[in-house]
Formats: structure tokens, sequence, C-alpha cells
């Protein structure tokens, strides 16, 4: 009988004890906070069927929404899973690394090709190059390159760039045709060329002469029209004195002095 007083002394001792009391009371709180949780996960039991049947529905409405609009949601799914498997590839997790690590470098690549784009504007600034100018001028010209009637003709020069090996060809047969056509009625080409390139250079020197120069052109034009008005006048033959009597007359002296003219001139010309 003693020996049990002496335990009850020495359990009464322990429960009087403040940390036996603090942690008798963080254990009833916890058991409190236990049945708490337990019957909020029976009240989830009970609502489970309802809250399943409930995803249920809403799954089959999205399912046939999805498939009144075309879309196979199983295969979309499908597609998910197959994506997700590999992006979590080995492979493809190391490459997705390098990404990211790229993507934390950006800022400091961003900041040095900023810097090299200055160093070249101020360069191309130094060299009296406006960047700017340039660059607005090349958009105006994108611009109007990519509008849909000039996209339309470039398409069709394109058309026409496949097609001209076989238009030049075409031109090199009909030329060939056309050259054997007048080997056989006896006309030589070659000996017409040669000529032609003669006139040609006959006419270029005629031309360098000033011969159709707009003053030149008048006085033979002139000179064409008091031809034909002489050829219909009677001729008279005149002396000494008729030339000096014809020198009195205004016309007469005029062209008298645009022959002297032309014979000075055509002296120059001679020596």
């Amino acid at each position: 009988m003693e020996t049990n007083g002496n335990g009850a002394n020495a359990l009464q001792i322990k429960l009087n004890d403040p940390q036996t009391t603090q942690t008798l009371s963080r254990l009833l709180d916890r058991i409190d906070s236990l049945e708490e949780s337990v019957g909020r996960l029976a009240d989830l039991i009970e609502q489970a069927p309802a809250f399943t049947a409930m995803v249920g529905d809403v799954m089959d409405e999205t399912h046939r929404r999805a498939a009144a609009n075309g879309v196979d949601l199983e295969q979309r799914l499908q597609t998910a899973l197959t994506l997700a498997e590999k992006l979590t590839a080995p492979s493809m997790v190391s490459k997705i690394e390098q990404l990211m690590l790229a993507v934390d470098q950006a800022p400091y690549f961003a900041a040095m090709v900023g810097d090299m784009v200055d160093e070249t504007q101020r360069q191309a600034a130094s060299n009296g190059i406006d960047l700017e100018q340039r660059l607005g001028t090349g958009l105006a010209l994108a611009e109007k390159l990519t509008r849909p009637q000039m996209v339309e003709q470039l398409n069709g020069l394109l058309d026409m760039a496949d097609t001209a090996p076989g238009f030049v060809a075409m031109l090199g047969d009909m030329a060939d045709e056309a050259y054997r056509n007048a080997l056989s009625k006896g006309v030589d080409l070659e000996a017409l060329m040669g000529q032609g390139l003669t006139a040609a250079g006959k006419l270029s020197a005629l031309l360098e002469s000033g011969i159709l120069d707009d003053g030149a052109v008048r006085m033979v034009g002139a000179t064409g029209k008091a031809l034909a008005q002489a050829s219909h006048q009677p001729i008279e033959p005149a002396g000494l004195f008729g030339l000096l009597g014809a020198l009195r007359d205004p016309d007469t002296k005029r062209a008298l002095g645009f022959l002297l003219n032309v014979g000075s001139n055509l002296g120059k010309e001679l020596k």
C-alpha cells in the first residue's frame, strides 16, 4: 500500500510539473484539431459521390461542346501527353536548361548588341551616312514591294524569268531558220551586216559633221526652195555690168554674204 502511495505521489508531482501541463495542453489541442480534420474528411467522403457526379457532368458537357465545335478532346489530350513526354525527355530537359541560361544572359547580350549598334551608328555618321534615313528608305521600299499589286507584278516577272530560257531558245531557233532561208535564196547576211555597219559609221560621221544642225537644215531648205524657184524663171545672160547691177539688190547681197561666210569657214576646215 505504501508503494502505491509513493507512485501516486510521483504521478501527482509529474502532473503538477508546468512542462507536463504544457505538453498535455498541446496534445489535447492536437487531438481537437485531429478530430475536426476527421470530421471534415468524413463530410468530404459523404459528399464525394455527389461531387464526382458533378465533375462527371461537367466533363461530359465540356466534351459535348468541344465535339460540337469540331474539337477532339481525346486527341488533344493524347497530343498533350506526347508533348509532355518529349519535354521531359533528358535531352530536351538539357536543351531547356540551356535556353533558360540563354534567357538569363539575354540582358547582357542585348546591352552588347546595343553598344555595337551605337558604335556602328557613330562610324556611319562620321562617314556622312544617315542610318535613320537609310532605314526609313529601306522600310518605304519594303512597304512598296509588299503591296498586293507590286507582289503580283513581281510574281509575273518571276514567271517571265522562269520562261525566259525557253523564249531565248525559241528566238535562237527563229534566227537560225531565217538565216537558212536567206542562204537558200542567195542572200549573204554577213555581207549585209557589214554594209549595215559601214552605213552606220557613215551616218555617225554625218551626224557629227553638223549637217543636221537646225541652222544647217534651214539653210539647206532655203537653198532647195531657191533652186526650185530659179528653175521656173527665165535664164538671161549676165555680163560684168549685169553683176554690178545685181549687187544693188539687197537679196543678192545677202546671198553673196552667206556664200562668203561659207567660203571662209570651208577654208578653215580645209586646213
